[in-house]
Parts: C-alpha cells; structure tokens; sequence
C-alpha cells in the first residue's frame, strides 16, 4: 500500500510527526483507541463545510491530507492546526491611536 501526502508549511511538520509515530493531540475514540486521521466526510463535518469544500482546501494545499490506497485522510491535528491559522488570519489587527 502507498501513500502520499499533500502538505505544506506548518502542516507538512504535523504530517511528518503523524507518520513518524510522534506523540501530539489527538481526539478520543474509545477509551483505548485514539482517531489520527479522519476521512473527506467526517473532516468536513467537524469543520462545518461541505465535502467539495474540503476537498477545494486539500487540493489547493491549505489542508494537509494522505493518499493511503484510494482513500484520502486527513489528520486530526492539520483540522486543528488549519482551524488555528484561520482564527489568526480573522482577528481584526489593531490600530494605535494617540491620546492627548
């Protein structure tokens, strides 16, 4: 089985350590299991978009993902990280204002 991965910037970093077995955050399953990735549909579902969303980001490398087979997978910790970068790119900048 092969499997290729789309990432970029921060998000290759989080790959990397998702491949290589590094310990991070991840989301409860079970009380022994722990999900690492999820596919198209459920990362569109915890991020509120539609299917064809996900995929607009993942193709346009905004989102990291990996091809395992035919499947593509999107780890739990490039939802969060992506969910992370949006809230820092929408925080109004502000502006000094001189008093006196």
């Amino acid at each position: 089985m092969t499997m290729r991965c789309i990432a970029t910037g921060s998000y290759y970093a989080i790959v990397h350590q998702v491949m290589q077995g590094q310990k991070g955050e991840s989301t409860d399953m079970h009380r022994d299991e722990a999900v690492l990735a999820v596919g198209m549909d459920e990362a569109a579902r915890r991020l509120g978009l539609s299917r064809r969303t996900v995929a607009t980001l993942v193709s346009q490398r905004q989102l990291a993902s990996c091809k395992v087979g035919r499947r593509r997978i999107i780890p739990v910790l490039a939802l969060e990280a992506f969910l992370r970068d949006q809230s820092a790119d929408s925080r109004p900048e502000r502006t000094m204002r001189r008093t006196g």
